[in-house]
């Protein structure tokens, strides 16, 4: 019984101390997006230029120049952005992981600070991009193609534990 105590609380032990410091954690989130941007020509609106962007080269490409799904159309353009929308909120927190400590040595030399805390708000800013993502998709899926089908509504439960494997 000891063992599966032992074992449950290392597994949790992340979450627990995020929710213990979940102001910090909102903080650090909140300077992650917005020192992603700065500096940037467009700043923030690029969270909304990228997946736009993206989606509408991938309708001009594989929708028409290539002439994939062509009875189809916009439906496998949706289909395909949905599945980069859980690749991209994986391969980001992951892409940064490397360099996570090595970015912030005024944490990583504070004594104080948590350690633990350090990937919660690049997961975050993945986050905030899939959520943009699914609504831009949305709103596009639903212009060119129509009303998406109810297992729409399971996308957050597909990105949450795509998202916890990147935390």
């Amino acid at each position: 019984m000891n063992t599966v105590r032992g074992i449950l609380s290392f597994f949790l032990a992340p979450f627990v101390s995020a929710w213990r410091r979940r102001q910090v954690l909102r903080e650090l989130s909140i300077r992650e997006i917005r020192t992603t941007f700065t500096g940037s020509m467009l700043g923030v609106s690029w969270l909304v230029l990228q997946p736009l962007l993206t989606l509408t080269v991938y309708a001009l490409v594989f929708g028409g120049l290539l002439g994939f799904g062509r009875d189809r159309g916009m439906a496998f353009v949706s289909q395909m952005f949905v599945g980069l929308i859980v690749f991209h909120a994986f391969s980001e927190p992951v892409s940064r992981a490397s360099r996570l400590v090595v970015s912030r040595p005024n944490y990583v030399t504070k004594v104080v600070f948590p350690l633990d805390l350090l990937p919660w708000p690049t997961v975050a800013l993945a986050a905030l991009h899939a959520t943009i993502s699914t609504v831009l998709l949305l709103v596009m899926h639903t212009a060119f193609v129509g009303v998406p089908a109810w297992t729409a509504l399971a996308l957050p439960l597909v990105l949450l534990p795509v998202l916890l494997l990147g935390l």
